[in-house]
């Protein structure tokens, strides 16, 4: 069982929501409800809540975490981008940065942004594929 399998899995038990949270965050969120409902008997047999026995080494790092909802964020995009591309033609879906990110006139964050191919000269679609904060999925081709 995979670490995010045990956080995903004490997570249920404890009744919490895990959905979009990195591995680090969930943790954090598990040993703070645990920490919260432990029993004196508990905390004077040193029982340790699943959050501390899996932490360390079997957690990855912020920097991990941030790929993984970047990765997370770029499958949605992709997912978006069909949907939409089937109903309105060619489109192209951009995803940014956490803090954001300006391009062709226009502000992207970690939300998907789906725009038509129609709404975008050349320039401004070769602009967005060389910006390298910027995620770029294409529905349909143009």
């Amino acid at each position: 069982m995979t670490a995010r399998e045990k956080l995903d899995a004490r997570a249920t038990e404890l009744k919490l929501d895990g959905t979009g949270l990195s591995n680090t965050k969930l943790a954090k969120l598990i040993k703070d409800t645990e920490a919260a409902n432990a029993s004196p008997a508990d905390q004077s047999t040193g029982n340790q809540p699943v959050a501390e026995t899996i932490s360390g080494a079997a957690l990855k790092s912020d920097a991990q975490a941030a790929a993984d909802t970047q990765a997370a964020a770029d499958a949605q995009a992709a997912a978006d981008a069909q949907a939409a591309a089937s109903e309105e033609g060619p489109t192209i879906t951009v995803v940014g940065p956490k803090k954001g990110r300006w391009r062709i006139g226009r502000q992207f964050t970690l939300e998907p942004t789906v725009i038509a191919v129609s709404d975008l000269t050349e320039d401004q679609i070769a602009a967005l594929e060389r910006d390298p904060l910027l995620i770029i999925n294409a529905a349909a081709s143009r």
